[in-house]
C-alpha cells in the first residue's frame, strides 16, 4: 500500500496552474475519487513584506491583480479542506462528510507565490484492524496509537 503526499511550492503561473514542480492538475489528478485533506493559499514572502501586495504573495504589484490585490493589498487566499476530491470542468472540488461540495479556487493562485497541499486521509481504525487480522506483532498497534496521534496533531493545525 502507497502513501502519495503532493506539495507544490512557487510562483504559479496559467492556464494549466504550473510551478516548477509541476501541474496542479497533474499532481492532484491521481486523488480523485478519494478522501483527501487538502490545502491551497498564497505564500507571503519571509520575512512578511508588508510594503508589498499579499504580504509579497503577489507579482502583479503595480499592475490590477486578478484576486483584487489592487483593491485589498492585505488579502490573502487560503483553503483547507478534507472529503472527497473531484473535478467539475476546470475546477477542482471537495465533497465534504455531510454532501456539501466546496470549489477549490486554486485558480487564484495563478501570479502569486503560493503553496497546493494534497494527502489522502488514512484511516487509522481500518489499519489496525487490517494488521491485527495479519497476525503480525501487536507493536503495529501500538505505532497505529502513534500515527494517529501525529495525524490529529497535523489536522489541528
Amino acid at each position: 500500500m502507497g502513501f502519495n503526499v503532493v506539495l507544490l511550492e512557487g510562483v504559479f503561473s496559467g492556464p494549466h496552474l504550473t510551478v516548477p514542480g509541476g501541474s496542479v492538475d497533474d499532481a492532484i489528478a491521481e486523488f480523485v475519487g478519494t478522501r483527501v485533506r487538502l490545502a491551497a493559499h498564497h505564500l507571503p514572502a519571509d520575512p512578511v513584506d508588508p510594503t508589498r501586495w499579499g504580504g509579497g504573495s503577489c507579482t502583479y504589484q503595480p499592475d490590477p491583480c486578478p484576486f483584487g490585490h489592487h483593491d485589498d493589498p492585505t488579502r490573502m487566499y487560503s483553503y483547507s479542506g478534507e472529503g472527497v476530491l473531484d473535478r467539475d470542468g476546470r475546477d477542482w472540488t471537495i465533497t465534504r462528510f455531510d454532501g456539501t461540495v466546496d470549489r477549490v479556487g486554486v485558480r487564484a493562485l495563478v501570479g502569486h507565490r503560493g503553496r497546493v497541499a494534497v494527502a489522502p486521509v488514512v484511516d487509522v481504525d481500518a489499519m489496525r484492524d487490517a494488521v491485527a487480522a495479519s497476525g503480525v506483532g501487536s507493536d503495529l498497534g501500538v505505532r497505529a496509537d502513534e500515527l494517529r496521534r501525529v495525524l490529529e496533531r497535523l489536522r489541528r493545525k
